[in-house]
């Protein structure tokens, strides 16, 4: 059945929220650029179950570092980012799409003035950088999708190509493959060439469901797709501070921890990359191996073992980014410490923990950066990571 404009709630609910101090209004550079349903005549369908998931206490977080200036302008954020505490639900449903093309994480429609971003398939923290396809993106490698026996799941999103992202907002999706009305099912996810490719087909084959007759194909990123019969499975999550709990503790339970493993210990290494490089990691290593931690390297797993080592720690340590997202796995109440370069305010994983039910710490470390304070090489503090120990692991 057919649906009319103002019943298609998608992200519209969180147009006017303010996230971590930054207002992500809608804006006219925004509006320019994205199309919605109603303008455009595009023809949702909806289909499956709606999904509502209410708000979540967050945790008190415990602070650590050298500068007593920077974790007091921390903890005050922290309690800013409390106090915008979201009460209405976040709602995600599912819809078939007649018609459209994807490209790079996002949902294209016709209109008058050319191919826009649809309006209603982002967030309202994205739409402003989605921009309208170009001539040069009309020429890239085309992919038609039309069997008629056939519907399309697009698997993908804005931010899709870090596995955090992947993991919090992409993959749940399949979930959504259950409510469905279809038998044939393609799910199409986007590749960009490194490791993480693998890892996103592996992921999928883990939980999608076995009794519906699933393909599973990989469209390389530079390519724009054509398709028919779309299901697009609205936004799960409202980045950074709202996540879906529904999918969270489904990507958890689904996999359960076997809890006469618990116990370890681990520490989360981040190999070196251009950015947010751990100028002393080595050292932090080398101590935190004479307290009982393994070291281990997430992007040299399988999505297999991650979740296994991650689901047998008592205690995580490690660099804030996207490999510790996998703290998802982890068992309630498993104490996460985060090193983090001082001046990025990211409460993304303060946000996993809260649904997670975790214990959050941070230790605020030394930085150095020119631009952005999350790409800044830092140093931590053996001082304060030992005092923050003590308290994560009496």
């Amino acid at each position: 059945m057919d649906i009319s404009p103002d019943e298609i709630r998608f992200a519209r609910l969180a147009d006017k929220r303010n996230y971590s101090g930054i207002p992500y209004y809608e804006t006219d550079e925004g509006l320019r650029h994205t199309a919605s349903a109603e303008s455009c005549g595009v023809k949702f369908s909806k289909i499956g179950v709606s999904n509502y998931q209410p708000s979540y206490p967050w945790p008190q977080p415990n602070l650590w570092g050298p500068d007593l200036v920077e974790r007091d302008r921390a903890r005050k954020l922290f309690e800013l980012w409390a106090e915008r505490n979201i009460n209405d639900p976040i709602i995600s449903e599912a819809f078939l799409i007649e018609s459209a093309r994807v490209f790079s994480g996002g949902v294209y429609v016709e209109s008058q003035t050319g191919l826009l971003p649809l309006y209603e398939t982002f967030r309202p923290s994205e739409r402003v950088f989605q921009k309208p396809l170009n001539q040069n993106d009309l020429a890239l490698p085309h992919r038609q999708y039309s069997d008629p026996d056939w519907v399309y799941l697009y698997l993908s999103a804005v931010g899709c190509s870090n596995y955090g992202h992947w993991l919090i907002d992409s993959l749940p999706k399949v979930l959504a493959i259950n409510s469905l009305p279809y038998d044939n099912v393609k799910i199409i996810y986007t590749k960009y060439g490194h490791s993480l490719d693998q890892v996103k087909e592996e992921s999928i084959r883990a939980y999608m469901p076995k009794d519906r007759n699933i393909v599973i194909e990989g469209v390389p990123h530079n390519h724009l797709c054509q398709i028919n019969r779309l299901v697009y499975i609205s936004p799960i999550s409202r980045h950074p501070i709202r996540k879906s709990r529904y999918y969270v503790d489904y990507l958890r339970k689904f996999h359960p921890s076997k809890s006469e493993n618990r116990g370890k210990r681990i520490f989360v290494v981040r190999p070196d990359s251009v950015t947010r490089r751990l100028t002393n990691q080595d050292e932090v290593k080398a101590f935190l191996e004479t307290q009982g931690f393994k070291c281990i390297e997430p992007g040299q797993m399988s999505f297999s073992e991650q979740i296994e080592t991650f689901s047998s720690a008592d205690t995580v340590v490690g660099t804030m980014g996207a490999a510790m997202t996998n703290t998802l796995f982890c068992q309630s109440k498993t104490n996460v410490l985060y090193l983090k370069p001082s001046g990025w305010d990211e409460p993304f994983y303060w946000d996993l923990a809260a649904i997670s039910d975790h214990n959050y710490h941070e230790v605020i470390c030394d930085s150095s950066y020119e631009t952005a304070a999350a790409q800044g090489d830092f140093q931590v503090d053996l001082g304060c990571l030992k005092e923050a120990l003590s308290t994560v692991t009496p």
